[in-house]
């Protein structure tokens, strides 16, 4: 993860304290996995951003240190591991043919990101450091999700400023944040569903009647109702995603002692790799990779945690102090994806529930978006939630490394 600004006040734990700080990560997305399946509000938020939310909170009540080793083995470790694990299903026949017209909308609202970036670079330029590589990053972010943060400041970190990152962490996860809290009532405002056709809500209504509560509430636990898996599918599945991670990083590796071209190790950087390994692997390989299970349910956990760890160094504090041009540059893009998803949206007649999922699944990538459609109730929408999701991982990566590269060569 990136480096981050001296801490206001020191926590109550201290940064070598790993057992105890681990033991509140697990605990805090224990939690934050039972109040999804459990209460109607807390599935309204949905599970990342509860687990975002929590992180947040006890980093800035100073019960545990951003700085722990536990947030570090996360971001080294977890990460990579849970990358294969979320796209052992990433099949680009299964991605093409079951997405339907979601797999347009969100390109509507990844074309917004784009925008968005090249406009807060102008906008900001003159106020920001390193702002190609920083349109790089938030391009990417904002196309799939936190993960894609991670892989590109990882790539672009090395050649920018030390202070700029640790405010972009903070501005990032608020706007990020805020935007979700946004799109989950978007496809019930009265005043929004005149102008677009809104068919999933409409028949979850004229179902729920009375019991649109219990609906709600249900829909996480029903998804993520127990499955019948083996001892050896868990093996397996955990066995090819380290493999494939273990593969990916000495790609990466070999890649940096050849001394190949800036761009060359931009392409090759591990998570890139793991993410089209994966695809190949989930395309040529189906039919064996349908006998296994367990790899969702592992990923998500993972992904759950660097939920956690990314909300420890969303400190508002810290912003307050450092970040507010970083807020306005996140800002720009979350705002440019979004009014561009639902401006196109309306000119294409797109229905109002996959614009938003299509917003949410740019912004949080498959695990958030996936949990919008199954706390919404959205049965017919969660697996191509997934699926689009898991699209952003492939197309954020290299939309992020264009933007910074086309950035930068236009400047020199």
């Amino acid at each position: 993860m990136p480096p981050l600004p001296p801490p206001l006040l020191a926590a109550a734990l201290p940064d070598d304290e790993v057992w105890i700080t681990f033991g509140i990560v697990a605990g805090a997305v224990a939690l934050a996995i039972q109040l999804e399946q459990r209460s109607r509000f807390a599935a309204r938020l949905s599970g990342p951003v509860l687990a975002l939310l929590f992180g947040l909170a006890a980093a800035e009540l100073r019960i545990v240190s951003p700085r722990s080793p536990v947030f570090e083995a996360i971001g080294a470790y977890a990460v990579p591991i849970c990358i294969p694990l979320l796209l052992l299903r990433a099949n680009l026949r299964a991605i093409l043919r079951s997405t339907g017209s979601l797999f347009f909308v969100f390109h509507l609202a990844a074309l917004g990101t784009l925008i968005g970036s090249l406009v807060a670079h102008l906008a900001l330029r003159a106020h920001v450091p390193d702002t190609p590589e920083l349109a790089g990053i938030m391009a990417g972010s904002y196309i799939g999700g936190s993960v894609n943060f991670s892989s590109l400041s990882q790539a672009y970190g090395p050649q920018m400023d030390r202070s700029v990152l640790g405010p972009l962490v903070v501005a990032d996860n608020l706007v990020m944040a805020a935007v979700f809290f946004v799109c989950f009532p978007l496809p019930s405002l009265r005043w929004l569903k005149r102008h677009f056709r809104t068919p999933h809500e409409d028949e979850l209504a004229r179902a729920a009647e009375a019991r649109e509560g219990v609906l709600v509430e249900s829909a996480a636990a029903r998804y993520w109702a127990p499955k019948p898996i083996s001892l050896a599918q868990i093996a397996t599945v955990l066995a090819i995603a380290v493999a494939i991670a273990g593969l990916s990083q000495s790609i990466a590796a070999a890649a940096q002692a050849a001394a190949l071209p800036q761009l060359f190790l931009l392409l090759l950087n591990p998570f890139l790799v793991t993410a089209l390994l994966c695809v190949a692997l989930a395309t040529f390989a189906e039919a064996h990779l349908q006998k296994l299970g367990g790899d969702q349910e592992l990923g998500t956990w993972l992904i759950y945690l660097f939920f956690f760890a990314i909300g420890t160094e969303a400190s508002i504090s810290q912003l307050l102090q450092q970040g507010s041009a970083m807020l306005a540059f996140c800002a720009i893009l979350a705002a440019s994806n979004v009014l561009t998803a639902l401006a196109l949206g309306k000119l294409f007649r797109c229905h109002l529930e996959e614009i938003a999922l299509a917003i949410n699944a740019t912004l949080g990538g498959a695990p958030s978006a996936a949990a919008m459609a199954i706390a919404k109730g959205w049965s017919g929408l969660v697996l191509p939630a997934v699926l689009v999701g898991v699209w952003g991982y492939i197309l954020g990566q290299g939309c992020g490394i264009a933007i910074a590269e086309l950035i930068l060569a236009l400047e020199r």
